[in-house]
C-alpha cells in the first residue's frame, strides 16, 4: 500500500540564547568579590549559644539594601564599629541573604522552611529585588502541604502577592473540597 499526501510541514525551533556577557562578566566578578579577603564590615549571627560571622563589603550592601545603608551611616554604630549584629535569623538563611547580594542564588537549594524565613530577612532588611524573585518562587511551589504556612509567611513579610495566591489557592481547595494541611 502507498500512501500520497500533499501538504506542508511546519516546525518550531526553539532558539538557545545564551548569556549576555554582561551577565557573564557580573557573575565572575560577584564570584570575586564574595571570595575576597578585603571585606570591611562583619555580620554576626547570634543563635542561642553559638554566634557565627559573615564578612562582606559595606557597598555591596548598602546598593542592595536601603536598611543596611542606613545602618552603615557613620552617625551609627554599625557603620563607626564595622560590625552589625543579627538575632533574628538563622545563620544559613542570613549567609544565603547576603551571598544573593553578590552571586545569583538558587532559592531550590534550600529548604521551604529556610525560604519562609528568607523572605521576611529581605523583606526586614528592605532587599525588594530578592523579596520580589523569592515571591515568584514560592507562589509556584503553594501545595495543600504549605499553603497555611505560606499565608502566615505572606503576613509576616508584608506581600500582597504571596497571600493573593495563597488566598486563590484556598478557595479552589474549598470549592473542590480538597483537605489542607494545618487549615
Amino acid at each position: 500500500m502507498i500512501i500520497k499526501m500533499k501538504g506542508f510541514v511546519k516546525s518550531e525551533i526553539k532558539s538557545i540564547v545564551a548569556a549576555p556577557k554582561n551577565t557573564l562578566m557580573a557573575d565572575e566578578l560577584g564570584n570575586s568579590l564574595w571570595n575576597d579577603e578585603n571585606k570591611d564590615i562583619t555580620i554576626t549571627v547570634k543563635e542561642e549559644n553559638k554566634q557565627q560571622n559573615i564578612e562582606v563589603h559595606k557597598l555591596v550592601l548598602a546598593h542592595r539594601s536601603s536598611v543596611f545603608a542606613t545602618m552603615f551611616k557613620s552617625e551609627f554604630k554599625e557603620g563607626q564599629e564595622n560590625k552589625v549584629e543579627i538575632t533574628d535569623f538563622p545563620f544559613e538563611v542570613v549567609e544565603f541573604g547576603i551571598k544573593s547580594c553578590y552571586i545569583k542564588t538558587e532559592f531550590d537549594t534550600i529548604k521551604m522552611e529556610e525560604n519562609i524565613l528568607l523572605l521576611q530577612f529581605f523583606d526586614k532588611y528592605n532587599m525588594e529585588k530578592y523579596k520580589a524573585e523569592l515571591e515568584i518562587n514560592l507562589i509556584q511551589k503553594i501545595t495543600v502541604s504549605n499553603v497555611c504556612s505560606l499565608v502566615k509567611c505572606s503576613e509576616l513579610s508584608n506581600s500582597p502577592k504571596l497571600e493573593k495566591h495563597c488566598t486563590e489557592f484556598l478557595l479552589n481547595c474549598m470549592k473542590h473540597s480538597t483537605p489542607v494541611f494545618g487549615y
